[in-house]
């Protein structure tokens, strides 16, 4: 199996999706990933979700290119994680044809959070996306709201 090589988000934040699909192909990256939430109020993303010019753009140059999207990002999932809020991220992750979800867990209740992230889990599997715990423990410190 060959191997896929991913531009993090975070190699070439704040930059649009669309130009870092073109800087993605220029540099022989097969894939990228996409913020398209959040990490904390106010943080930089690409409005995907609620922007579908930009969605459709970048489906286009996602073809043009033929650089895809290989992850998305990021559900925190705190104590007041409620799984019906993240259908339009799944649903945008399942468009752009994403293999996986960055997530962080930052509950302190564990049994809640293995709860909320198993549920997650469950909804991303039909869009055939992993959810993939990244460890911040320097985000736990960050208020947050989703």
């Amino acid at each position: 199996m060959a191997h896929i090589y991913s531009l993090a988000y975070l190699t070439s934040a704040p930059m649009a999706p669309r130009d870092v699909l073109v800087l993605a192909q220029k540099l022989d990256y097969q894939a990228i990933g996409v913020r398209i939430a959040p990490a904390i109020p106010g943080g930089d993303f690409s409005p995907l979700t609620t922007d579908p010019a930009m969605l459709r753009d970048t489906i286009r140059i996602m073809a043009d290119t033929g650089v895809q999207v290989f992850d998305v990002e990021i559900v925190r999932i705190g104590p007041q994680f409620k799984l019906d809020q993240f259908a339009a991220f799944l649903e945008t992750a399942a468009k752009l044809k994403a293999r996986a979800v960055l997530v962080a867990g930052d509950d302190p209740n564990e049994a809640r959070l293995t709860d909320s992230f198993a549920a997650f889990c469950r909804a991303a599997a039909p869009c055939s996306l992993t959810a993939d715990l990244e460890f911040m423990p320097w985000a736990s410190a960050i208020p947050f709201s989703v």
